[in-house]
């Protein structure tokens, strides 16, 4: 069976970077990876561009770099059937045609694959930095991390409680080598596992992350932490759910107590909750829902 991968671009700029982007991906991918752009507080001619060009994008608000990053996670592994996701920042490109299957294959592999600095020579990764072959650091590039599935399932999302980017991506990377993925604790401190990946273009924003050497956060972490960022967070793939409301459902969400009372007047008398005595004795007397 082919292996899949999703692709979520975090971006918050837009313009001809993106554009470029979006337009290598497509030309140097020798699969068809499921693609979601992570809109961060895109301007409107960027989604504009994507909608155009028939890109799917979630999100809308500009929130954390945590935040950003769980949309893409959730997205993808929620309503597609990827079996790793690659998480790139805005600007990222690809030079090798077929890059993407060294990132497939280094995340089915190891669970995690992170990117290899430009700055650190070749002979102090101790490996050749391929998916077979990977590299073992202190420090990989934020720009690019993959995950399996299984690795996802074990460790979940970014902690959106974590301010800083760089913060944010060494909790969860430290949080993936602590499970088992990506790399080894040595020491008390965690080595990655990391590939170049095939990557020709890193924008200047992105940041070198070094690892600290002891975190004590739980291992999994959720994608909200309360109820208001629940909502909020699953409001952004309303478009994306297939899931319906029945008409039972919608009908109760919006149902007219008063009304029903006034159209019932012996349940009134009764002192009886409208929609309650609806949904136990209403529905199979074929009571009225409002007054005649």
């Amino acid at each position: 069976m082919r292996r899949k991968l999703g692709i979520a671009i975090t971006a918050r700029q837009g313009g001809d970077a993106l554009h470029q982007q979006i337009g290598r991906i497509g030309g140097m991918c020798a699969t068809d990876p499921h693609l979601l752009v992570c809109d961060d507080g895109l301007p409107p001619e960027a989604l504009s561009m994507l909608d155009d060009e028939r890109v799917r994008w979630v999100g809308g608000t500009a929130r954390e770099a945590a935040w950003n990053r769980n949309r893409g996670l959730y997205g993808l592994f929620t309503f597609t059937d990827v079996d790793a996701v690659l998480l790139m920042e805005e600007g990222v490109e690809p030079a090798i045609q077929g890059w993407e299957l060294e990132w497939l294959e280094g995340a089915l592999r190891y669970g995690a694959i992170g990117l290899v600095p430009s700055d650190v020579p070749v002979r102090e990764t101790g490996g050749a930095c391929t998916a077979e072959e990977p590299g073992l650091l202190r420090c990989v590039h934020g720009a690019c991390l993959a995950v399996s599935r299984e690795a996802f399932g074990a460790v979940g999302f970014m902690d959106t409680r974590v301010a800083s980017a760089v913060s944010m991506q060494e909790d969860y990377m430290i949080r993936q080598v602590r499970a088992g993925y990506g790399g080894v604790m040595l020491a008390q401190e965690a080595w990655f596992l990391a590939i170049s990946g095939g990557i020709v273009q890193v924008p200047d924003s992105s940041e070198t992350t070094p690892l600290p050497a002891e975190h004590e956060t739980p291992v999994w972490c959720p994608a909200w932490h309360t109820e208001q960022e629940r909502d909020a967070f699953l409001s952004e793939f309303a478009e994306l759910t297939m899931r319906r409301p029945s008409p039972i459902e919608a009908l109760v969400r919006n149902f007219d107590s008063e009304a029903y009372l006034l159209a019932n007047p012996d349940v009134r008398a009764a002192s009886m909750d409208g929609v309650g005595h609806y949904l136990c004795y209403g529905r199979a007397e074929n009571r009225p829902l409002r007054p005649a």
